[in-house]
C-alpha cells in the first residue's frame, strides 16, 4: 500500500483531507507501508459504542461501559459488559451472542455504579477494576471491583435482566450472567474522565501495582497527577510532567524491568506528541519524546497494544482534533517509530484493543494477535453530537502486506 492511498471508509471529505495532510508529513510519499488489518465476521455483541473500557484477565478480555449518543431510544450511556476469549483456531468467542447461539453473559455493573464513558479499566491480581468517567452530567471518582469467579448479587442480576428487555436485538445473556461487582475505595484524586491506567510489576517490592492518572474534569481542567493502587489501598504516586487527557498507555518489559509509556493526548494548548516513560522499580518518569519520527505523531483518543513476541508496541486510530486511522509501531530499544498500513475500517477515536495468543495458520505456532473494536467517528462527544458509533471487530498482522480484499 502506498502512503498516498489512505483507504478511508465512510469518512467525510473534511476528515479525508485532514488525514491526508497528517500522513503526508513524512518526507517520501512513495514509501511502501507494511501491515494488514482484517475485518472479522464477529461483531461486538452489545450496543455500538465509543469510550468503553477494556481489561484483560488471562485469556479473557472484558469490554463495557461507553456511550452512543445516537441511541436515545435505549439510553446513551452504558454499564453492561461482554467478554471475549480466543477459540484456539484463530478466531474469538464472545460471551454474549446477539444471534442467539449462546446464553452466557457477563454481569452488568450495578445501578449504583452509574452508566458512563471515558472511564478507566485495568486488571490486577486476577480481578478487574473500573472507575472514573463521565455520566453526561458529572465526572466521577468511584471505583468498582469485578471478581470473575463471583456470583452476581440481586441488584446486579436485576440490572442484567432489565438490559435484556431493553435491548431486543442483542445481549442474549440468559440467566447465566457471571461475575460479581463490588464498590471499593474511591479514587483519591479529582473526579475526571479520559484518564489512563496501567499495571506494572515492581522488582523493588515484588508486587504488582496499578497506576491511574491524568484526565480532565467537567470544565476541561487537565491533570498530571497519578495514584498507585495495590488491590487494597490508594497512595499518591509521582506525577508525569505534562498535564493531559485522552492519552494512551502501554507497558513493556525491558531487561527485566517494567516500563509504562504514556503517549499523546490533549494538552493545555494542543494535541501532544509527547512520550513519557515510567520506571516501575524506581517510580520515576523520563521524557522519550526525541525518538525518530515522533514529532509527526500527534494523537488523542487513540488505542495501543503490545506484541511481546515482536518486542514492539503499536498506537492506532485516534487523531489530532479529528478521528483518524494512522497506525504506528514503536521500538523501545531504538526509541523509534515506524508508520504501518493505515487502519482499514472507518476512522475513529476511543476504540478498544486487546491481544490474544493464537496459532499461526501456516505453522501452528502460537503468536500474539491484536484485536480492535468499538469507537466513534468524532473526537468530540456530547449529548447532541458524537458522530457514528461502531461494533465491528478487526485484527492486525503487522508483518503482512496490505490486502484490500480481506
Amino acid at each position: 500500500m502506498k502512503r498516498r492511498s489512505t483507504h478511508i471508509l465512510l469518512a467525510t471529505m473534511l476528515t479525508l483531507m485532514l488525514c491526508v495532510i497528517f500522513t503526508n508529513c513524512k518526507d517520501d510519499n512513495d514509501d511502501v507501508l507494511i501491515g494488514n488489518w482484517v475485518q472479522m465476521r464477529d461483531m461486538f455483541p452489545l450496543e455500538e459504542r465509543g469510550g468503553a473500557v477494556c481489561f484483560q484477565i488471562g485469556e479473557t478480555a472484558y469490554i463495557g461501559t461507553g456511550v452512543n449518543t445516537y441511541r436515545t431510544d435505549v439510553g446513551d450511556y452504558f454499564r453492561n459488559f461482554a467478554s471475549v476469549t480466543p477459540d484456539g483456531n484463530g478466531g474469538i468467542t464472545w460471551s454474549s451472542n446477539w444471534e442467539g447461539k449462546g446464553n452466557e453473559g457477563i454481569s452488568s455493573m450495578p445501578d449504583a455504579a452509574m452508566a458512563r464513558y471515558g472511564a478507566v479499566g485495568f486488571a490486577l491480581n486476577g480481578k478487574g477494576y473500573v472507575g472514573l468517567g463521565y455520566t453526561g452530567e458529572d465526572c466521577l471518582r468511584d471505583f468498582w471491583e469485578f471478581d470473575p469467579a463471583g456470583t452476581p448479587s440481586a441488584d446486579q442480576y436485576t440490572s442484567t435482566m432489565e438490559q435484556m428487555r431493553n435491548d431486543e436485538a442483542r445481549a442474549n445473556v440468559g440467566t447465566a450472567a457471571t461475575g460479581r461487582w463490588s464498590r471499593i475505595a474511591d479514587f483519591p484524586g479529582k473526579e475526571c474522565r479520559h484518564a489512563v491506567a496501567f499495571v506494572v510489576h515492581s522488582n523493588t517490592t515484588g508486587k504488582d501495582y496499578a497506576y491511574v492518572g491524568t484526565g480532565e474534569d467537567g470544565i476541561l481542567n487537565l491533570d498530571s497527577t497519578f495514584y498507585r493502587f495495590d488491590g487494597e489501598k490508594w497512595e499518591e504516586a509521582p506525577a508525569c510532567s505534562a498535564s493531559r487527557s485522552k492519552a494512551t498507555s502501554f507497558v513493556m518489559n525491558i531487561d527485566g524491568i517494567d516500563y509504562a509509556y504514556l503517549y499523546g493526548g490533549v494538552g493545555r494548548d494542543d494535541v501532544l506528541c509527547r512520550l513519557e516513560r515510567f520506571n516501575a522499580d524506581t517510580e520515576t518518569w523520563e521524557d522519550c519524546s526525541m525518538g525518530k519520527d515522533s514529532a509527526n505523531i500527534a494523537l488523542a483518543g487513540a488505542t495501543s497494544f503490545v506484541l511481546p513476541d515482536r518486542q514492539k508496541a503499536y498506537v492506532t486510530t485516534g487523531g489530532a482534533g479529528y478521528a483518524g486511522n494512522s497506525t504506528w509501531e514503536y521500538d523501545p530499544l531504538e526509541n523509534s517509530w515506524t508508520q504501518k498500513t493505515f487502519f482499514e475500517g472507518p476512522v475513529r477515536c476511543y476504540a478498544n484493543s486487546f491481544v490474544f495468543q493464537q496459532p499461526d495458520i501456516e505453522t501452528g505456532e502460537l503468536k500474539y494477535v491484536p484485536y480492535l473494536t468499538l469507537g466513534g467517528s468524532s473526537s468530540y462527544i456530547n449529548k447532541n453530537w458524537g458522530g457514528r458509533f461502531f461494533d465491528d471487530v478487526w485484527y492486525f498482522e503487522p508483518s503482512q502486506d496490505y490486502d484490500e480484499h480481506d
